[in-house]
């Protein structure tokens, strides 16, 4: 459908592409339920004694493969890698019947670094009407990060913005909002001295999984995009995106 496409007057990519892309997240997690279990006995849930929440601060390198089969619809394959620095503020609280009975509490903050590999795919739908554009874009990825099992996330955006030229150099402008789906259970197993062997599990998420975004690309040639991206949401959000795709 390129040929048509070109006869109404669209100005349409170079069919596929090779990106490098940079990510910073950075958000507030959300502990939904903390279990543990002794030396193989039964899960036990300990959320009544224990109050926790962390934040989050992801790096990631991602390499992107993708391919316009249709003007309206661009299909792609990532991997890479990322790091995850973790602070984790907790309170215990305990409650003692003898002498007397006593409530206490322990607050605690835990600080832990997390490294491994992503690998995932999307597709991108996009349509627009003379210099406006409208996109929706989703994609699913795993992540290693050394917990019994890897963490899934299904992330959608949509963008509309403006696509035109500056003088001679094309340019594309939006506004948008994306949706991080990463509601996942973190499994493992550690060793406890004088206690034994201790799994445990947390039901864990994102605070705010809705953000809005704004961004701006441009094309450098005809096989050369440059793209950044800032997300927010005046509260505990931050996302930076910045990459390169050179097309053929």
């Amino acid at each position: 459908m390129a040929e048509e496409a070109k006869e109404r007057g669209y100005e349409l990519p170079a069919p596929f592409g090779f990106g490098m892309i940079y990510n910073y997240l950075a958000r507030d997690i959300r502990v939904d339920d903390v279990r543990l279990a002794v030396n193989g006995g039964p899960e036990q849930s300990v959320s009544r004694f224990l109050d926790l929440g962390s934040n989050s601060r992801v790096n990631a390198a991602i390499a992107r493969l993708d391919a316009w089969l249709l003007p309206f619809l661009d299909v792609y394959l990532l991997a890479g890698y990322l790091n995850n620095q973790s602070t984790s503020h907790g309170v215990v609280t305990l409650t003692t019947e003898f002498p007397r009975p006593r409530t206490r509490e322990y607050e605690f903050t835990v600080n832990t670094g997390l490294d491994g590999v992503v690998a995932g795919g999307g597709v991108t739908l996009a349509t627009g009407y003379r210099d406006f554009f409208l996109t929706v874009d989703a994609n699913y990825s795993q992540t290693d990060i050394g917990f019994a099992d890897r963490f899934a996330a299904l992330v959608g955006s949509a963008r509309a913005g403006w696509n035109g030229k500056i003088d001679t150099v094309p340019l594309r402008v939006w506004l948008g909002a994306n949706y991080w789906d990463t509601d996942n259970t973190a499994r493992s197993t550690v060793e406890v001295p004088e206690l034994g062997t201790v799994d445990f599990e947390a039901d864990q998420g994102p605070r705010h999984p809705w953000n809005p975004t704004i961004g701006v690309s441009t094309t450098l040639g005809r096989h050369f995009d440059l793209v950044a991206e800032y997300g927010f949401n005046f509260d505990d959000v931050q996302i930076v995106v910045a990459g390169v795709t050179a097309r053929y």
